[in-house]
C-alpha cells in the first residue's frame, strides 16, 4: 500500500474525491465521459491521489476493467477539506469545481458561498478586461513596430479572454440565482417556509421538465 504522506489539495483533487465519493469504483472512461474531465489533467492528479493512500486504483485486467476508488482516508480528507474551495477560488475553473463540490456535498449556505464567489470573480474579470481596454488603446498607436503589434494582440486576447470569462461566471450566477436560498439557522435546520398560492397553467408549460442542474442546487432533507 503506498505510503500515507499529507499533500494540499487542489480544487482538481476535490472535485475528483468528491466524484468518486457519489459514483465508487468509477474509471477513467466514465469521469471523461460523464463528467467531462480530460484525462490529461485528471491522471496525473489520481495519481497523486494514489500515492498519499486517498485513492485506491486497480488496473484492468483482461477481461475485467479497472476501477478507482475512494479509500477511508480520502472521504475522511474530503470532508475536512472540501469547503476550502469555496472561499480559495480564483479563476473560473476553480469557481466551476467549488459550486459543482456544493451541489454534491454542500447545504443552502454553501451553495449560495459558491454562487457568491462566482459574482465576486466575475466582477474583478470584468474590472480587469476594462483595465485592459486602456492598454489595448494605448498599444493600438504603436503596432506598427514588433514591440507594439506584440503588445497589442497580448492586450487583445486579454481583454477578451476576461470580459468572455466574466460573462460566463456571470451567466452561472444569473442561472442559478435563487437556488438553495432556503432559510437555514444557525444549527443548520431549516425554518418552515410558507405554501406557495398555486399558479395559474400554461399550455406551453405542460409537460415541463424539470432542470438537473437546479435540482442539485435543492436543499436534500436531512437524514
Amino acid at each position: 500500500m503506498p505510503k500515507s504522506r499529507e499533500i494540499a489539495l487542489t480544487s482538481l483533487d476535490l472535485l475528483l474525491l468528491a466524484i468518486l465519493k457519489q459514483a465508487p469504483a468509477t474509471n477513467y472512461f466514465a469521469l471523461q465521459q460523464q463528467w467531462g474531465l480530460s484525462i490529461g489533467t485528471t491522471h496525473p492528479a489520481l495519481a497523486r491521489l494514489r500515492r498519499t493512500n486517498l485513492v485506491e486504483i486497480k488496473p484492468a485486467t483482461e477481461g475485467k476493467a479497472g476501477s478507482i476508488s475512494l479509500t477511508r482516508r480520502g472521504r475522511q480528507a474530503l470532508e475536512a477539506s472540501w469547503r476550502t474551495s469555496l472561499t480559495t477560488a480564483r479563476n473560473p475553473e476553480e469557481i466551476m469545481r467549488a459550486v459543482t463540490l456544493a451541489a454534491l456535498l454542500g447545504n443552502a449556505r454553501d451553495k449560495r458561498q459558491a454562487l457568491g464567489a462566482a459574482r465576486e470573480v466575475a466582477a474583478r474579470r470584468r474590472a480587469s478586461a476594462t483595465k485592459r481596454r486602456v492598454d489595448l488603446e494605448g498599444f493600438g498607436r504603436r503596432k506598427n513596430t514588433p514591440v507594439g503589434l506584440h503588445m497589442w494582440m497580448t492586450a487583445l486576447l486579454d481583454t477578451a479572454t476576461w470580459g468572455a470569462e466574466a460573462a460566463v461566471l456571470e451567466e452561472i450566477a444569473k442561472e442559478l440565482e435563487g437556488a438553495g436560498q432556503e432559510i437555514v439557522d444557525s444549527s443548520g435546520s431549516q425554518a418552515p417556509q410558507p405554501e406557495a398560492a398555486p399558479s395559474a397553467v400554461r399550455l406551453e408549460d405542460i409537460p415541463r421538465r424539470r432542470d438537473p442542474l437546479q435540482g442539485l442546487f435543492e436543499e436534500r432533507p436531512k437524514l
